[in-house]
């Protein structure tokens, strides 16, 4: 095929704009003339289709970037400059080599061919396409939980894809998120009557931030609040943390149950959900969330094995939550689900299992922590 017609089907098959297919052609043919010249001597170039597309991607964003930063009166003298025209080849040849050729890549410590990688994401890519098919639930605590065990799953694929690209203080920090994440669904799984009051919190804090369009409503939750305060004998600077965390004070004989409860998530929410024993690890991810010295110094092996270990626990709770509701709703994808778990899920159980051992040998971290 000629560079043309390539161009042509190309720009078809992205569905750009048709009335700047043609004005972008010559500059598309300049670009690629530098490119090519750039690219000599480049190990493993990418093949020439690749690189049309690529430059046919690159153009059209920065030919409308470009556009959008001027007046429109003088869009057309613009547009008719051989210099502007010059500046976009440039800029997309720039791009193009920097981005896709010699883009830096932190050294990664794990491949995503290894089994500690590859297992869960097989595991979490099967469970995430049977959760965007699960229908609607009927009972409305139980779409909560569906919805945030989904969002704890996207977490736990991005910590994977973190660390395979040597990310890994960074695939900590997220493990964090993942693991209040977990707090709230065993919280709401085991009180499943909470689902509307948690709602109403969420409600809450959109009225706390001024989001809600119907500002009648947004006032009459604030009042709602400060009246809630009041009967918790708290004050307006608990305002936030009473927001959320407050919604677990209607949790049944919540005094006698937790008699250490207060509105945080170490004595909070992760108190209730049981999960105290994880304290210490969050502490240290929160610690590299803020930007201590432990996120600028920290030793990549560590990191990249106490995501892992940490991710696969919260992973393999979750997993047991999610069926179970499977199972409690009776839905019709678990006998699906349930031939994939007997085999992979449990395979999994192993290799953590193994992960709690080593780890607990080579950087004395605690069954607690681990169990």
């Amino acid at each position: 095929m000629e560079i043309k017609e390539i161009y042509d089907a190309l720009y078809a098959y992205r569905k750009y704009p048709l009335e700047e297919k043609e004005y972008l052609y010559p500059i598309f043919l300049t670009t690629l003339s530098l490119l090519e010249s750039r690219l000599n001597g480049v190990q493993k170039p990418l093949s020439k289709e690749n690189n049309i597309l690529l430059i046919i991607d690159y153009l059209i964003h920065e030919h409308f970037a470009l556009l959008a930063m001027i007046k429109e009166e003088y869009e057309e003298e613009m547009r008719n400059s051989s210099s502007y025209k010059n500046r976009l080849s440039l800029i997309v040849c720039d791009k193009i080599f920097f981005n896709e050729y010699v883009n830096y890549e932190p050294v990664s410590l794990i491949s995503k061919y290894d089994t500690l990688i590859s297992t869960p994401r097989f595991i979490l890519n099967f469970i995430l396409n049977q959760l965007s098919n699960l229908s609607q639930r009927k009972e409305f605590v139980y779409q909560i939980l569906f919805d945030a065990i989904q969002k704890g799953f996207l977490l736990s694929n991005t910590i994977f894809d973190l660390l395979v690209h040597g990310s890994e203080t960074e695939a900590f920090s997220t493990w964090r998120t993942m693991h209040e994440m977990e707090c709230v669904i065993k919280v709401l799984y085991e009180h499943p009557y909470l689902g509307d009051t948690y709602f109403l919190h969420i409600r809450y804090n959109e009225a706390f931030r001024n989001e809600l369009e119907d500002k009648n409503e947004q006032e009459r939750l604030i009042l709602e609040l400060k009246e809630k305060l009041k009967k918790h004998n708290l004050k307006v600077k608990d305002l936030k943390k009473y927001i959320e965390y407050g919604w677990m004070y209607e949790i049944k004989d919540q005094e006698t149950i937790y008699p250490d409860f207060k509105l945080n998530f170490r004595k909070g929410l992760e108190y209730v959900a049981g999960f105290s024993s994880y304290s210490s690890l969050y502490e240290m991810s929160s610690e590299i969330a803020h930007s201590s010295p432990l996120l600028i110094y920290s030793k990549k092996d560590f990191f990249r094995d106490v995501s892992i270990l940490s991710v696969y626990g919260t992973f393999l709770r979750l997993e047991e939550i999610f069926f179970n509701l499977l199972k409690m709703q009776q839905d019709s994808d678990i006998i699906s689900y349930q031939s994939m778990r007997e085999q992979h899920i449990k395979s999994m159980h192993i290799m953590y299992a193994q992960l709690q051992e080593e780890y607990k040998e080579k950087y004395n971290i605690g069954e607690t922590e681990t169990e």
